[in-house]
């Protein structure tokens, strides 16, 4: 029966069917405020949560009952730990999903910034254990002081039931306990692993419709593009319009911060977390080689918008949607303040090779 759930569960997140499952083991429900009942969005916000608690259910055995509002003035979504989900321009099945994490302690929980170390990398002991069991023993977890990467559902097509086992795995680092299903040996049902004699921690605030608490909004991965020749940080020459895109010494400034923020089909917007503008193509057609690159006040055209590619399994590549060029940093150069601009993608082009930081 377990085997079958965990199909479904995928094909509910891939078809984006209206499918709610509910057995024995299905301890997670949620309740809609009449604020969520009464909103524009009310299918969209049900239907959400049906996938993101199916999805909870076949790999996890929560004994949780979520209160769910809608405010038209949050500009995403938002959660609290073990409280309660509140929606606002954001109601997809990935954003239900994602905000499930907060509910269960992702940056909601007091232990949760003791588990942050140096360039943003997870320390826990059974967190850093569960992505090498997952992803291979040079894996590395990521997290900031709100959430965690890789499949931390910040992306689009990330993996639910790696989602929850990291989480669970996480949970234990916090002392929180840890309701991870599993299949058993013995029997097509599943079993609890890692259970512990631990309460869960009382909700940390209590949401009505008129009073809800004020927590984080949902924000997004955040990396610093290294070049793989010369280690020069993409970087910005001011916090304008236009301003070009240019090589510096890495310093882990602002400017050399950019979020990803997902568009669809696994593209993704580079925005400055200084300027708060994204990485644009100029020129007149914007698909020409040797482009320059600036940044420019964000919008949904597709010169805005970029594809990541692993080349030898530990290189980043970013491919334009509009151009299907590549960035790269002119002629090759290792100077500082030199242009990053677009050009025709190569496997052999080491100046279109980045690392993540």
């Amino acid at each position: 029966m377990h085997f079958k759930k965990k199909i479904l569960a995928a094909i509910v997140v891939i078809l984006g069917l209206n499918i709610f499952v509910n057995d024995s083991f299905a301890k997670i429900t949620y309740v809609l405020d009449q604020s969520a009942i009464n909103s524009p969005i009310h299918k969209e916000i049900d239907s959400a949560m049906r996938h993101a608690v199916e999805i909870y259910n076949t790999y996890s055995d929560y004994n949780i009952e979520i209160p769910v509002y809608y405010s038209a003035e949050v500009p995403t979504a938002n959660a609290n730990n073990n409280g309660r989900i509140v929606f606002g321009g954001s109601y997809s099945n990935k954003t239900a999903i994602h905000e499930m994490g907060h509910i269960m302690g992702i940056g909601t929980y007091g232990a949760w910034a003791n588990l942050i170390g140096e360039k943003s990398r997870y320390i826990g002991e059974h967190g850093t254990a569960m992505i090498q069991s997952l992803e291979g023993e040079n894996a590395i977890l990521y997290a900031d002081k709100t959430h965690f990467w890789p499949h931390g559902f910040n992306l689009n097509y990330e993996d639910a039931e790696k989602h929850i086992r990291l989480i669970g795995a996480m949970r234990k680092d916090m002392g929180l306990p840890d309701r991870t299903l599993t299949v058993s040996t013995s029997a097509d049902t599943p079993s609890i692993t890692n259970m512990e004699a631990i309460q869960a921690p009382p909700a940390t605030a209590t949401a009505t419709a008129t009073q809800q608490p004020n927590d984080e909004e949902l924000t997004y991965q955040t990396v610093l593009l290294e070049t793989v020749q010369g280690k020069k940080t993409m970087d910005i020459a001011g916090n304008n319009n236009h301003d070009a895109i240019i090589s510096n010494i890495s310093t882990g400034n602002s400017s050399q911060r950019w979020e990803k923020i997902p568009t669809d089909s696994g593209f993704f917007q580079l925005r400055n977390q200084a300027s708060g503008l994204c990485l644009d193509v100029a020129g007149a057609i914007k698909t020409l080689n040797n482009d320059g690159l600036v940044q420019w006040s964000c919008h949904t055209g597709h010169n805005q918008q970029w594809i990541e590619t692993k080349v030898f399994n530990r290189f980043s590549v970013f491919t334009n949607r509009k151009s299907n060029r590549c960035i790269q940093i002119q002629n090759n150069s290792r100077v500082n303040g030199t242009q990053f601009v677009q050009y025709s993608c190569s496997i052999k082009a080491i100046g279109q090779m980045f690392r993540l930081r």
